[in-house]
């Protein structure tokens, strides 16, 4: 498939970092789609979707044009028919990336459409990143990458440029009132158990739970034990129902989250001194 199929869209515009990542999630969506109707379409005929309905396989409300429908009857359905199309493409040693993958996705999408991220560039990038490897990971061919710095490029080749600091304030919304923020925050900081819903703002770092429980910066790969091994072990217990991969976000109150059945959730709060070096400050 061409990156031409997808819109010449201006990032430095207002929403236009946000808009990216949205045609990046309805296009993975789609794509996805489109395999599994060919797939499913061969083994039940035009009207699969209506059987799997009347056999009580895919709930009678189920929206195919919902990404998130999508994801997490992929994600969480282990016995889903959309499996199969996808599965005879991709290697066995690749399925539990692939749909813990999706699992992982689910949850950006979410902090994407809820509107928890910076909505900057690097964050898009990511998206873009994750998104290309899951779909090359079951053989269908789109690079979201490509696509970004196609865009990168034009922006760098207009007239008047702006500084990626000032692209990354114009996506967000213009009228934040910050002290009312800060006081909804300092609210949720007191209150907030385990698995509660978490809506502030996150920090541009991401990690992932890695082996043994060790906390994994997802762009540098470094390890929260190599920083601080006792506390890392510490965490342990509040990673305990994670699987290995799991991404986590920080928020700038220091409150450390999962993506939980559909929303994002408190794990426990961080300091900076127990944490990487400069990542909460």
């Amino acid at each position: 498939m061409s990156n031409q199929q997808l819109p010449r869209i201006s990032l430095i515009e207002p929403y236009g970092v946000l808009s990216a990542a949205m045609i990046i999630i309805c296009h993975f969506s789609d794509t996805l789609l489109a395999a599994i109707d060919k797939g499913l379409e061969a083994l039940y005929g035009d009207n699969w979707q209506r059987k799997l309905q009347n056999d009580g396989l895919l709930a009678t409300d189920f929206n195919s044009r919902d990404p998130q429908a999508i994801l997490k009857e992929l994600a969480r359905n282990g016995s889903s028919n959309f499996r199969l199309p996808l599965n005879t493409h991709i290697s066995r040693e690749d399925l539990s990336y692939f749909y813990n993958g999706l699992d992982d996705l689910l949850g950006e999408r979410n902090a994407w459409v809820h509107r928890q991220l910076s909505e900057s560039v690097d964050e898009l990038q990511d998206l873009a990143k994750t998104s290309t490897e899951l779909l090359h990971a079951c053989q269908l061919d789109f690079n979201y990458t490509d696509w970004i710095q196609q865009l990168l490029v034009t922006v760098e080749s207009t007239t008047v440029q702006l500084p990626f600091e000032r692209i990354e304030v114009i996506a967000e919304s213009p009228h934040v009132n910050l002290e009312e923020e800060f006081k909804l925050d300092q609210a949720q900081r007191i209150s907030l158990a385990m698995g509660d819903a978490v809506t502030a703002r996150f920090f541009t770092h991401s990690y992932v739970v890695g082996e043994n429980g060790d906390i994994v910066d997802r762009v540098t790969g470094v390890r929260l034990s190599q920083f601080n091994s006792g506390y890392q072990k510490q965490l342990g217990e509040f990673l305990v129902n994670l699987k290995i991969g799991s991404r986590l976000r920080l928020t700038s109150d220091g409150q450390l989250c999962s993506f939980f059945e559909d929303h994002w959730g408190y794990l426990t709060e961080i300091s900076a001194t127990e944490w990487f070096p400069n990542h909460l400050k």
